[in-house]
């Protein structure tokens, strides 16, 4: 349980100056929170409120947004000709790192392109970041699909059918169709023309 702060009652009580602060309760009684910052320190019950475990998660992703500003602001730099390591995301959303090539071309290119990060943590925050949108997106693809069905249906005794399913490409950060035979993927699939429209949909932001 968590707790945070609102008043001090009495001048002399350790938290004077720690009032909007949220501490982690180890113990408690009628009148007293004894919590995680000073073991054996208490806390008036009523210098302070319970969090509720939805005010705990806001607080934890205002944290993290904070977070992401700050990867972003260090992760915004010069391109560098000279000789150096950096990471990339690839497009099956696999971090891995790059050694700079020695005229330094196509990692001008990632750079330019957005899929340039200095550090390992800054990547994968990223790679975080769009896998959280992903799994958004693909909610509204598969109700635009049946709200829009065209009649289409996979066969998979047909090894002949293209069976077209929708994928994100971490590389080039835009939505893509590919086409399966018989092997099945873990996706949605639709015909041809009902790919091209929501994968056009989805790179406008219209989906």
């Amino acid at each position: 349980m968590k707790i945070k702060i609102i008043s001090c009652s009495e001048e002399d009580h350790w938290y004077r100056d720690k009032i909007g602060e949220v501490f982690d309760v180890i113990n408690s009684d009628i009148n007293e929170y004894e919590c995680t910052y000073r073991k054996g320190h208490l806390i008036q019950k009523g210098d302070c409120k319970v969090l509720s475990l939805l005010q705990t998660i806001e607080k934890v992703e205002m944290e993290l947004a904070e977070m992401r500003v700050e990867l972003n602001r260090r992760n915004e730099i010069d391109w560098l000709k000279d000789t150096c390591t950096y990471y990339c995301i690839d497009d099956e959303g696999v971090v891995y790192l790059c050694d700079t090539a020695e005229d330094g071309t196509y990692d001008e290119f990632k750079f330019k392109t957005g899929n340039y990060y200095r550090t390992r943590e800054i990547a994968e925050m990223k790679l975080k970041d769009m896998n959280d949108k992903i799994t958004q997106k693909f909610a509204k693809i598969e109700n635009y699909v049946r709200n829009n069905w065209d009649g289409w249906t996979a066969d998979w005794n047909d090894n002949h059918q293209g069976k077209c399913y929708i994928y994100y490409n971490h590389k080039i950060e835009k939505w893509v169709f590919s086409v399966t035979f018989m092997l099945k993927k873990n996706g949605i699939y639709m015909s041809e023309n009902m790919a091209i429209k929501v994968i056009e949909m989805l790179n406008s932001g219209k989906l």
